[in-house]
């Protein structure tokens, strides 16, 4: 039979009653830090000037990485910061409180923050040497008029919401029950929404005329079972606004992202967007811009 000794009892309870303190104390400092980091990182360095995006009009699933990317391009270019959202209201919110910011915004969205507060319109992005697109309702070959499509199902890369609102100024008032009555498939991208079709996994895609010419090049055989039903007028690409009146440092941010299309990381950056740069807006540019702000399609 074992028998233990009280006073070496006690001290054994002692012992693991200071070892575990010593371990509590350890954890709540590491929670300490560890909360302290990510402080820091929610609040910016005096005098950083933001790149805000916000845009129904793209499928992304990861805006940590976009950040990641955007964030170590202007690292030791200068006090800036990338700061994407995924929804209006947040996006509102912040760049209301903030002066020091330049936006990335579609073009449609450009009338509805411009009531808010004000800003001016520096660049537009491109995409084949072309700063606009048309968009392209098409479906499978055997559907060959808009009512054909009635209750069918199609991809489209934007949101759900801001797809009703395209395909009603693209198809008219009198196509809304038609419109209604579509169930939507979001995909990745444009290319994936044009081959879902050949693949029958949908009837129909809404995409964009530069990525339907992509497809006739890189698959003539799926671009050939296509079926064009209806086509928007321009739409111009992301716009880059700024606040105004803007300070220097958020004038040395918009031509850090003009610039980004001359080296090879800032068109892969880019390109994650599917853009090729961004330059100065045309007169053309802002004749398309006035027509687009005064229909007023927003989210």
């Amino acid at each position: 039979m074992i028998v233990c000794n009280s006073s070496i009892l006690n001290t054994f309870r002692s012992e693991v009653f200071a070892v575990s303190l010593r371990w509590l104390t350890l954890v709540l400092l590491l929670l300490l830090v560890v909360s302290s980091g990510f402080a820091d990182d929610l609040t910016p360095a005096v005098g950083t000037s933001f790149l805000t995006f916000y845009s129904p009009e793209t499928n992304i699933n990861n805006y940590g990485l976009l950040k990641g990317e955007f964030d170590s391009y202007f690292a030791g270019r200068g006090n800036f910061e990338f700061q994407p959202f995924s929804d209006s209201s947040n996006f509102d919110t912040f760049v209301k409180k903030k002066m020091n910011c330049a936006l990335m915004i579609y073009s449609r969205y450009y009338q509805r923050i411009g009531e808010k507060i004000d800003i001016k319109s520096f660049l537009v992005g491109t995409r084949g040497r072309k700063s606009t697109q048309k968009l392209v309702l098409c479906a499978e070959n055997s559907i060959q008029s808009i009512s054909m499509l009635k209750g069918e199902r199609v991809a489209i890369v934007a949101s759900r919401e801001y797809t009703t609102k395209l395909l009603i100024e693209i198809l008219g008032q009198q196509q809304i029950s038609l419109i209604e009555s579509l169930e939507f498939l979001v995909v990745p991208n444009e290319i994936d929404a044009l081959m879902a079709v050949g693949f029958g996994v949908v009837r129909g895609a809404l995409t964009s005329d530069y990525n339907l010419a992509n497809l006739a090049e890189i698959s003539p055989k799926d671009h050939k079972l296509l079926n064009r039903l209806a086509t928007s007028n321009d739409i111009l690409l992301p716009l880059i606004a700024a606040r105004i009146p803007n300070n220097a440092n958020t004038e040395k941010l918009i031509n850090i992202i003009e610039d980004m299309g001359n080296n090879l990381e800032g068109r892969r950056r880019l390109n994650m967007m599917n853009l090729d740069r961004f330059q100065k807006l045309s007169d053309a540019d802002m004749q398309i811009l006035a027509r687009s702000t005064s229909r007023g399609t927003d989210q």
